[in-house]
Formats: C-alpha cells, sequence, structure tokens
C-alpha cells in the first residue's frame, strides 16, 4: 500500500514536471509570436506616421497620370493649373460609405465649381466596365479615373476607402481625410477665401 503511493506521488511528480516544461514552452513560443506581431505592428504605425508626415500640410502631394473611362489622361498639375482647388478622392464601388459620398461630392460640385474648385474621383482596383457600370445609374458631374492596379493609391498610402486629400490653390496639402468628412465644405470655404487676393 505505502508503495503504491509513492509510486502515485513519484509518477505525479514526474507529470508535474512534465507540464511545468509545456507549459514553459508554450509561454516561450506564444511571447516570440506576440513580439513578431509587435515588431510588425510597429513597423506599420512607423510606415503610417512617414506617410502622414508626407502628406502634412503644406507638402506636395505625389504627382500622378491617369486617364478616365474615354482613355483620356489626365495629370494632378493639369487639375491644380485649372483650379484654385483641388480635391483628390479615393473610392471603389464595393465601399458603402464611397457611394454615399458620391452625392456629397456632386453637391460640392455644383457648389464650388464655379469658384474654382476642382474634383478628382480616382477609382482604386477595379476594371472600367465596373466603374462603368455604376455610373451609369450614379452619373458623376466631375473627374473620374481609373487605377485598377492601385498604383496612385499604393503611393498614396491609402490604407482606407474613401479617402480625400484637399489641395490648395498651390498644389500643397490643405487637408487629409479618411472616411465620410462632414466638414469638407467648411474646408473648402476656408481654402477659397484663403485663396482671394487682399485687396490693396
Amino acid at each position: 500500500m505505502l508503495f503504491s503511493i509513492v509510486s502515485y506521488f513519484r509518477g505525479l511528480r514526474g507529470f508535474v514536471k512534465k507540464l511545468s516544461t509545456w507549459i514553459a514552452f508554450v509561454s516561450f513560443a506564444g511571447f516570440c509570436v506576440f513580439s513578431v506581431q509587435v515588431k510588425s505592428n510597429v513597423a506599420k504605425i512607423e510606415a503610417i506616421d512617414a506617410f502622414k508626415g508626407s502628406l502634412s500640410y503644406g507638402a506636395s502631394p505625389p504627382a500622378f497620370e491617369l486617364r478616365n473611362l474615354d482613355g483620356v489622361q489626365h495629370s494632378l498639375q493639369e487639375e491644380v493649373d485649372g483650379g484654385k482647388l483641388v480635391l483628390v478622392n479615393f473610392w471603389a464601388t464595393w465601399c458603402q460609405p464611397c457611394r454615399l459620398e458620391m452625392p456629397l461630392l456632386a453637391k460640392l460640385h455644383e457648389r464650388y465649381s464655379a469658384d474654382g474648385l476642382r474634383i478628382v474621383a480616382i477609382n482604386v482596383g477595379e476594371d472600367p466596365a465596373t466603374v462603368a457600370r455604376f455610373l451609369t445609374s450614379r452619373p458623376a458631374p466631375f473627374t473620374i479615373l481609373l487605377d485598377p492596379e492601385s498604383v496612385v493609391a499604393t503611393r498614396y498610402r491609402v490604407e482606407a476607402l474613401p479617402t480625400t486629400i484637399l489641395l490648395n490653390d498651390q498644389g500643397n496639402i490643405a487637408g487629409v481625410e479618411e472616411g465620410l468628412d462632414p466638414y469638407m465644405s467648411y474646408r473648402i470655404e476656408s481654402e477659397l477665401e484663403a485663396a482671394e487676393p487682399e485687396d490693396p
């Protein structure tokens, strides 16, 4: 009887030792995975911070040239030269906030185009046929450009759709917004007022 009890506790001690070793191994593996994830997240945050720094107020945006549905090529510089303000919007047909924003952009165009606002909506990652079908039922009065390979969106490091970038009369960054921006009209009015020549 005593031998059985001793054997039982020896076996239990061996089991506990193995269990402790296994727990230590799992904890170490988990820590390694966590460390890799943290490093990955830190790198992503640093990349986003670098992006935000490159698109900070007053900075020059990356240049681009894209085609519209008719195959006509447009450049950012042409849009900047043609108006006082340029609103660059990255969007997609599958993006519900983008769908909601389209009528708002149309209203901004209707209200401020005579004052010098140019709106350039860049479709990201979709083929021309998909974009054309979407615009058939939702025609846009402003410029629609195609970025089917997401080249320009990648250059601008677009993380979410819609993303809107407002350029002032100098062609420099006046604002960057991810998602719907209910205050865009106020931003535009402010920049238009700043672009007005001062009275002598």
